[in-house]
């Protein structure tokens, strides 16, 4: 396994530690090339040794939310880089807590997207447009239209009400049958080709080695090759 994408919230290791229990599972293959911390709130990159000198653009902010947009106990960490001409951007966020506090929580979502987009591709703004991000959708620039890859991580503190037991069940009990629904009609489907595609390689690759070349057409190639980890206290 190449890639491993971890969020973390109230752990109760040190950061210092985390972060070396990390590289001793992933290996010497990766290297720690960058790491962002926001109070309790961050986001560490490691890249495996092949792709080092395709790196390029690696860019760090933050995003507090905590109270008066001050605190750092709430907020965002993120990071953004291009490989070989693909960009990514990941984020690791902590929103309000509290079933009350939904309005709170997509506030703060969307001071995070727009704040820390402008941040990671050197845009300044003004004190009036952070402190009146745009909702989206939203032409405005945001996480989504201004990279090719987006992974918006974290503890979000969503929460849904169930007073009603059975009706929990009910509803639990329909996602099911739609899951075994499209479970089954996929295997009908994947019965139907006759297997014609066989042990072979359909890029003519014949599983001799992984492929060097990047492009938006491997972009997920590239990205078992990056390690991201993110924490939230």
């Amino acid at each position: 396994m190449y890639n491993i994408t971890d969020a973390t919230q109230e752990a109760l290791a040190p950061v210092e530690i985390w972060r070396t229990m990390v590289q001793s599972v992933i290996g010497r293959n990766y290297i720690l090339i960058s790491n962002r911390a926001m109070g309790a709130i961050q986001i560490t990159v490691f890249a495996r040794v092949e792709v080092i000198y395709g790196i390029s653009h690696l860019t760090l902010s933050h995003v507090p939310c905590g109270i008066g947009n001050v605190m750092v106990n709430k907020g965002g960490v993120g990071v953004s880089f291009r490989i070989y001409g693909t960009s990514f951007a990941f984020v690791a966020a902590h929103l309000p807590a509290h079933q009350n506090k939904v309005l709170d929580r997509n506030a703060a979502f969307h001071r995070i997207d727009y704040l820390l987009t402008n941040a990671l591709i050197g845009h300044t703004i003004t004190s009036e447009e952070a402190a009146s991000p745009p909702i989206l959708p939203s032409n405005e620039t945001h996480l989504g239209n201004t990279f090719d890859h987006v992974f918006f991580m974290g503890d979000f503190n969503y929460r849904m009400d169930f007073p009603d037991y059975g009706r929990f069940m009910q509803m639990l009990n329909v996602i099911k049958a739609s899951e075994k629904k499209d479970a089954d009609s996929k295997n009908k489907s994947g019965n139907g080709n006759g297997g014609g595609n066989g042990g072979g390689s359909s890029n003519g690759s014949g599983g001799g080695g992984d492929s060097k070349i990047y492009n938006k057409h491997t972009s997920m190639k590239i990205l078992i090759e990056v390690c991201i980890v993110c924490m939230c206290i």
